[in-house]
This record gives C-alpha cells, sequence and structure tokens, in this order.
C-alpha cells in the first residue's frame, strides 16, 4: 500500500528492497545488466510485477502516467541524465549500477598491493 505523505508524494520507499537490484530478474535478464543499460522501461515492468501501481511509480519518478506507460512500453526511452537519476533516487537504485555515479573503476586502493601501484 502507497500513502501520500504531508508533501503529497507517494511514499514508496518501505516497499522496496535493496536486493531486487543485485538478484532480481525482469524479462529473462539479470538486474544489474538491466541497470547497466538503463533500461527503464524493464525496471517499471519488474516493480509492476512486484505490486506497483503506476500511481506510485509516477510518484516515485516524478514522471507523468503517460510517459510511464509509454516507457513500459517501451515506445520511449529515458536517456536524459537527470531523469534517469531522478529515477534511481525514487527508487532507491544505487546511482553507480546505471553509471550515474563516479567511481575510478579500481577494486583495490592505489598503492595497495593487488593495484599493481608499488
Amino acid at each position: 500500500m502507497t500513502l501520500p505523505s504531508s508533501s503529497g508524494r507517494i511514499e514508496t520507499g518501505d516497499m522496496i528492497d535493496p536486493r531486487w537490484w543485485r538478484e532480481g530478474v525482469a524479462d529473462g535478464k539479470p538486474m544489474p545488466e538491466i541497470l547497466a543499460g538503463r533500461d527503464v522501461g524493464a525496471v517499471f515492468r519488474f516493480l509492476r510485477g512486484m505490486g506497483w501501481s503506476l500511481t506510485a511509480l509516477c510518484g516515485a519518478t516524478g514522471l507523468s502516467e503517460s510517459r510511464v506507460r509509454a516507457v513500459m512500453h517501451q515506445t520511449q526511452r529515458i536517456t536524459s541524465y537527470d531523469v534517469l537519476e531522478r529515477v534511481a533516487l525514487g527508487l532507491g537504485i544505487p546511482r553507480g549500477a546505471m553509471g550515474l555515479a563516479y567511481t575510478c573503476g579500481a577494486s583495490e586502493p592505489a598503492g595497495s598491493p593487488t593495484s599493481g601501484d608499488s
């Protein structure tokens, strides 16, 4: 169930399991692959399958119902960085999973024995 907050936005944060973004599968693909490809339509379809309403998706992302439907039905694709960031923040998706965060790409700090900087 989603409830409007005092700001009028739909509160859905309690309904998101962070594991979905690591372990979920949508359209036969693992969620990390979907997120890396910025396939927001697949994310929306996944969340609809998890019980999210269109109203909740719109409230969480700030998108109109017609835009959410178009993205879900693959007649529109979200490419704007600002909108992608808003979707990630609204749905609790780690920004880095969608390539929206700066990372150096190194798994070990510089100068560590495995980094090759000795």
